[in-house]
């Protein structure tokens, strides 16, 4: 019990002097390295696209901790068995006021933090109804200044019948890295194509 001691008390001495000094290096290495870090987070808001609709005013999260919201559909629609349709949301990306976007450089290298809404297919028709979004995730750039539209399409075997207001889809708000430049180089990756890395 005492050697176990003594050994903690040890540990604890060397751990107060290392930590410290190491956290400093660190920090005194960090300030040395050429980091520009500019703009702000990037943020997307979303407007009407039409003044006959006030989608603006249907968006809204399940629960507290969803992270997508609903997309309705803004007119009626139907959609065949094996077939898919553009349904309009009646939604587009609100102006922004300043370019939505983070840009990090280290060194000679870095990346932009850029935002994009993405376009997900809601899993209840997906399991019930075998309504999917056909591209998905499908992604609305953030200077993309056009109506967002949702690519459904009917998996089922009976057409798909939408009322105006109807639940066809979900939003999610999200970040993308794009990095300033990517270099590649041929390696013996990729050759094989799909599968070439075993089961």
């Amino acid at each position: 019990m005492v050697r176990k001691q003594i050994l903690t008390a040890k540990f604890k001495g060397l751990r107060s002097r290392i930590i410290p000094k190491a956290g400093e290096k660190l920090g005194r290495a960090l300030k040395r390295l050429p980091i520009e870090v500019s703009g702000g987070l990037p943020v997307l808001a979303l407007e009407n696209s039409r003044p006959d609709h006030d989608a603006v005013a249907e968006i809204s999260y399940a629960t507290a901790l969803s992270a997508g919201f609903d997309l309705r559909a803004a007119d009626d629609l139907v959609i065949p068995a094996g077939e898919w349709r553009l349904v309009d949301t009646g939604l587009r990306l609100a102006p922004q006021d300043n370019k939505p976007v983070a840009r990090l450089r280290l060194g000679r290298t870095g990346f932009d933090v850029v935002a994009e809404l993405q376009i997900r297919p809601r899993s209840g028709l997906a399991v019930k109804r075998g309504i999917t979004v056909l591209n998905a995730p499908g992604t609305v750039d953030a200077d993309y200044e056009g109506k967002i539209m949702t690519c459904l399409m009917n998996h089922g075997s009976e057409p798909f019948k939408i009322t105006k207001g109807d639940k066809v889809s979900q939003g999610v708000f999200a970040l993308a890295i794009r990095p300033h430049s990517v270099s590649v180089s041929d390696t013996s990756r990729g050759q094989g194509g799909f599968g070439s890395t075993g089961h």
